[in-house]
C-alpha cells in the first residue's frame, strides 16, 4: 500500500537481476519526503543522485482517488506545490511507452500503453515575475491521459537531448501548471526568412524525432514480451509475496548508447510501481485465467493436504 515500501523492495529485490537476454532490471531513484519543511525538501533534491525533472508521487499507492494525483516537477518553484508526505522520484524518459505487465501465478501477460513524453534534462529556472504565474509544475492523473510535450512547453527536443539548449524549451504549458517565458521569443516574432528557416527545421527535426521514437517503440515492443521479463516477475513474485498483481515497466536507454543507436547496449527496464491484483483490464480472457488459476490452486491444496495425511 505504500510507494516508500514498495520503492525499498524493489530497490532491493531487483538487484542484479536481469531479463533472459540480459538487459539490466532496476527501478528509478528515489527520495522518500516525510516532512513539509520546503528548505529541507529542497536540501534532498539538491543531494539526491537525480535532477530535474522530478516525478511527486503520494506515499499511498492505492485506495484513494489522492493516490492517483501526481506532478512532474520543472524546478525548485514548482517544489511549492507539493503536498507531504510523499516520494521524489527520478523521472526516466521512456519514449512515451509505458508496459502493464500483469501476473497470474506462473502466467504473465504485457501490454502496451501509451505514457508521459520523453522531457529535457535539468532544471530550468523562470525570473521572479514569471514564478508569479509560472509554478514549474504539471499536475495529472495516472488513470486519465497522460500530459503531452505541449503540455511542459517542450518544442522539438530529441529523446535524449539533454537541456542546454534554451530554444527548445518555453517552461509548461495550462496542463495544469505554467510557462516561463521567453525561451520560445525566437519562435513567435513577426513573420520573415529567418524564421520560415527555422520553422521548416524544427519541422524536420520533428519529424525525424517521431520517425526514431517510432523505431524505438517497435523495437522494444519486440523486447519487452512475456518470456524475456519472466525474471523479473519471478523476482517481484519472491519479494513481495503476491501471485496475482501488476507492475510496470519503462525501458531506458542512456544518453551516449542511444546516440550511437544501440540496438539494445545501455538499456534498462525500470520497474515503476507494482499492484496488488490490479484491473487486469487489458486481459479480455481474464475471468476464464482466473477460474483456471484458482481451480489449479485449490487442487495442488486438496492433494498437499491428501499426502499429508497419509
Amino acid at each position: 500500500m505504500s510507494r516508500s515500501d514498495i520503492s525499498f523492495i524493489l530497490s532491493r529485490c531487483l538487484t542484479g537481476v536481469t531479463t533472459r537476454s540480459g538487459i539490466e532490471a532496476g527501478t528509478p531513484r528515489f527520495v522518500v519526503a516525510n516532512v513539509s519543511n520546503l528548505h529541507r525538501v529542497e536540501d534532498a533534491v539538491d543531494q539526491a543522485p537525480f535532477s530535474y525533472p522530478i516525478i511527486v508521487k503520494p506515499l499511498p499507492a492505492a485506495g484513494t482517488k489522492a493516490s492517483h494525483h501526481m506532478l512532474v516537477v520543472l524546478n525548485r518553484h514548482g517544489l511549492r506545490r507539493v503536498q507531504f508526505p510523499c516520494i521524489l522520484q527520478e523521472y526516466a524518459n521512456h519514449n512515451g511507452t509505458l508496459y502493464k505487465v500483469y501476473v497470474l501465478g506462473d502466467a504473465v501477460r504485457v501490454f502496451p500503453r501509451n505514457s508521459l513524453p520523453n522531457l529535457p534534462r535539468g532544471e530550468r529556472l523562470c525570473s521572479a515575475r514569471e514564478q508569479q504565474d509560472h509554478p514549474g509544475y504539471v499536475k495529472f492523473d495516472s488513470q486519465r491521459p497522460y500530459p503531452k510535450l505541449s503540455d511542459f512547453g517542450v518544442k522539438d527536443v530529441h529523446p535524449w537531448q539533454k537541456a542546454d539548449t534554451d530554444s527548445v524549451y518555453s517552461g509548461p504549458s495550462t496542463a495544469e501548471g505554467g510557462s516561463c517565458a521567453g525561451a520560445s521569443a525566437a519562435y513567435t516574432h513577426g513573420p520573415g526568412p529567418a524564421k520560415r528557416r527555422r520553422v521548416a527545421m524544427q519541422d524536420t527535426a520533428q519529424q525525424r524525432e517521431k520517425e526514431e521514437q517510432c523505431s524505438s517503440k517497435v523495437a522494444n515492443a519486440k523486447l519487452v514480451t512475456a518470456d524475456e521479463i519472466r525474471p523479473i516477475a519471478t523476482a517481484l513474485r519472491k519479494a513481495f509475496n503476491l501471485e496475482l498483481f501488476g507492475f510496470d515497466i519503462l525501458v531506458t536507454q542512456d544518453d551516449e548508447d542511444a546516440e550511437r543507436e544501440r540496438a539494445e547496449e545501455g538499456k534498462t527496464m525500470l520497474v515503476v510501481d507494482v499492484n496488488y491484483f490490479p484491473s487486469y483490464k487489458e486481459m479480455s480472457n481474464f475471468p476464464n485465467m482466473l477460474a483456471q488459476y484458482l481451480t489449479q490452486r485449490a487442487v495442488e491444496g486438496r492433494m498437499g493436504s491428501y499426502s499429508s495425511s497419509r
